[in-house]
């Protein structure tokens, strides 16, 4: 048996100690158990160091990668730049996955050998307790054509997806100095040259961030500098121009309509 794992996980850590174990946890938890994690300590100056060096003590599995901080993309590359594995798993250190996550990708990827990216569904935790489904707008593998105008549209791409070392590699990775959306960004390039799809099941939980004002301003203004990126430099054509504005539009959007359309959107994707 090879000694090289199935997939790299790669988890960017800054301060990340009251979410870090949850997460590597989640990653001993797997029922597919080829993979390799590499913990990214960003400069932390909590007990981010002291909880990964636990970890990668207790499972030869989990290494760990000290840097002066620089932020979540420059972290990611050095991460996948001494990963073995040929599928890539790019993973924030307050989200999760599911145990049967890497099994049901593993799968995935000899079921579509031609596809570059796998997704998967997962739940939404919100600050108060709260779940929610994040909606897909893919219900099962779709091909290039399809999934790159859902992607300008909205983001299918999760928080839990599975990319091929080739693919990686010929984007050059995340780039530099994107630091909002930088997974966004990348999957956009990805996905403008290679097929991609989604597991219609959800594999992971993705910890939402506070819904305040400076928050989603500051998302949204992202998204639309990403899309506008997309255009101008990746081959997007104009036509796509609106979705740049509709992050910005949908801003002023009063909080129950959203409702009613996330509502029934999620009744769609059903």
């Amino acid at each position: 048996m090879s000694d090289v794992p199935e997939f790299s996980i790669v988890v960017p850590a800054y301060n990340a100690e009251t979410s870090l174990g949850d997460t590597l946890e989640s990653l001993r938890a797997q029922s597919w158990t080829s993979w390799e994690a590499i913990v990214v300590d960003d400069g932390s100056t909590d007990r981010t160091a002291e909880i990964a060096d636990t970890f990668a003590a207790r499972d030869s599995r989990v290494r760990v990668l000290r840097r002066d901080h620089e932020g979540r993309s420059a972290a990611r590359n050095a991460g996948f730049a001494v990963a073995s594995a040929a599928l890539f798993c790019p993973l924030d250190a307050d989200d999760l996955y599911l145990p049967g996550f890497l099994e049901a990708q593993h799968a995935f990827v000899n079921e579509y050998p031609e596809f570059a990216v796998y997704s998967c569904a997962v739940d939404a935790l919100y600050p108060d307790g709260s779940r929610s489904p994040y909606p897909l707008g893919v219900e099962s593998a779709g091909v290039k054509e399809t999934l790159l105008e859902e992607l300008f549209e909205r983001n299918r791409l999760t928080v839990t997806t599975v990319v091929r070392r080739e693919a990686f590699q010929q984007a050059r990775g995340f780039r530099a100095g994107v630091e909002r959306l930088e997974d966004y960004d990348l999957w956009l390039r990805i996905v403008k040259k290679f097929k991609a799809g989604n597991v219609p099941k959800i594999l992971g939980e993705y910890t939402a961030p506070p819904d305040t004002f400076g928050y989603l301003w500051r998302e949204q203004t992202a998204t639309a500098r990403v899309r506008l990126n997309a255009i101008r430099k990746y081959g997007y054509s104009w036509r796509d121009l609106p979705f740049v504005f509709t992050p910005l539009l949908s801003f002023f959007i009063p909080k129950r309509l959203k409702i009613l359309l996330k509502n029934n959107l999620l009744r769609r994707n059903r």
